[in-house]
């Protein structure tokens, strides 16, 4: 029975079991040697035009698969939703560095202010800390 289980390919089929994850293998192994009319073990483990065209079919639909699972291409309604968002941004950068601008500008006023209040001070004669 662990034949069965166990599969046991010929040399001859690597390439294509190099592509087939152990799962597939396994499921190919026994629908070979466990259907209707199967394959012996000495049959299903040689070369033979049954095992060929069942690793084959196992290959192409594994890949087709593979390709059907793989990232769909930006839509042109993701592509239009992202230059969206990308304009808003730029304009919430530009307004945020306006904004810093201004804040900048106060700072030296304030600043400009400051140096003359105390210089102020000092010409009246007052003390300044």
């Amino acid at each position: 029975m662990t034949g069965i289980l166990t599969p046991f390919f010929h040399v001859y089929y690597s390439k294509q079991l190099n592509q087939l994850p152990r799962s597939i293998k396994i499921d190919t192994w026994r629908r070979l040697t466990s259907r209707k009319h199967p394959l012996s073990i000495e049959q299903a483990s040689s070369i033979h035009p049954e095992v060929e065209d069942l690793l084959n079919k196992a290959v192409g639909n594994y890949i087709k698969q593979k390709e059907r699972q793989k990232m769909k291409p930006i839509t042109s309604d993701c592509e239009t939703s992202l230059r969206q968002e990308n304009e808003e941004l730029c304009i919430s950068k530009q307004v945020l560095e306006k904004k810093i601008e201004e804040l900048l500008d106060l700072q030296e006023q304030y600043k400009s202010r400051e140096v003359a209040m105390t210089k102020s001070l000092e010409d009246s004669g007052e003390k300044v800390s």
